[in-house]
């Protein structure tokens, strides 16, 4: 589902360099790590597909469980923007996962 975001000329994903393919989400198991802009109708559609994904397979996203980081150099009102268009909380950097720390940048 995530990946019929790219069909969509508004939807304004994540690249690794400006030229690179975009990627949306890695996933493993039953947790979904999703990249994007900060562009709030971005977001907007990634939060609609996952809201598509609860109605289709009935199952809910833990939103207590879910976060989003951003880059030291964000600006800072980011933060707030995706809050708000997300309602996931910020985690500090780095971030843990399956015993290995995830880190933003190279």
């Amino acid at each position: 589902m995530l990946n019929h975001l790219h069909q969509n000329p508004i939807y304004k994903g994540f690249n690794m360099e400006p030229k690179g393919p975009q990627i949306n989400h890695l996933s493993f198991a039953d947790d979904v790590i999703i990249f994007t802009s900060s562009d709030r109708y971005s977001m907007k559609l990634i939060m609609d597909t996952l809201g598509e994904y609860e109605h289709a397979f009935d199952q809910l996203i833990n939103r207590e469980k879910s976060h989003f980081m951003v880059h030291d150099t964000a600006p800072l009102d980011i933060s707030s923007v995706i809050k708000k268009a997300t309602g996931f909380s910020q985690n500090a950097i780095p971030i843990t996962y399956l015993g290995y720390p995830l880190y933003i940048g190279r």
